[in-house]
């Protein structure tokens, strides 16, 4: 099990097939990966008493700022995406400036065409809602992604520019503090496969 105090969207865990500690945020150790790669993609759902459960589960409600009540979730699958796939993804974050990764929530839109993640669970909700709120919101089962983003080196912008295509030069990634330019924290990414799905949380109520 990892520390407490420890940081959610960087710790390194174990695979989830096997005793070994993985050296990035896979789900899967290399070894592991190799051999389910015929079976992906596909997903696996985690027992209430797995320890990447209940770190995402704290994680989730931890990190649920907007108001109201806290949502009920009622699953966690781990996405065991195609080998390819993750080798696309780990061929960006070699070449980034940094080789930093960060576990995120997927959110969407001010920065121009980008991949757009938050650690802000509600905020990556709040988007879903817009996207599928109906009538009886409250009861229906929403979704969102927990990934794997190659934040790289970041740069810190503090206004909407939705004119844009990349991040400056020397930098890989945007990173939008909350109280700036949005009210909660945003990253942006602007390379294909610069960000990896891991995890799918399904959850009831919230807003």
């Amino acid at each position: 099990m990892a520390p407490s105090g420890m940081n959610f969207g960087t710790q390194h865990g174990r695979c989830l097939l096997c005793p070994q500690k993985v050296s990035s945020l896979a789900v899967l150790c290399a070894s592991c990966a190799r051999i389910t790669s015929g079976t992906s993609p596909c997903f696996i759902l985690l027992g209430a008493n797995d320890d990447m459960h209940s770190q995402i589960l704290k994680n989730f409600l931890a990190t649920w700022k907007h108001p109201g009540p806290q949502p009920q979730v009622t699953a966690i699958h781990a996405i065991l995406v195609d080998f390819q796939a993750t080798m696309r993804f780990e061929h960006v974050r070699s070449s980034n400036n940094l080789p930093q990764e960060t576990r995120l929530y997927r959110g969407w839109d001010r920065f121009g065409k980008a991949i757009y993640s938050t650690p802000v669970s509600s905020k990556a909700a709040d988007y879903e809602n817009k996207r599928n709120a109906t009538s009886r919101n409250r009861d229906r089962v929403r979704h969102v992604m927990l990934a794997r983003v190659a934040t790289g080196r970041m740069e810190v912008v503090h206004q909407d520019q939705p004119m844009r295509r990349d991040a400056s030069k020397g930098f890989d990634s945007i990173r939008a503090p909350g109280g700036s330019a949005v009210n909660y924290t945003e990253y942006a990414v602007y390379k294909d496969y610069g960000a990896l799905p891991i995890y799918i949380i399904s959850f009831r109520g919230g807003f």
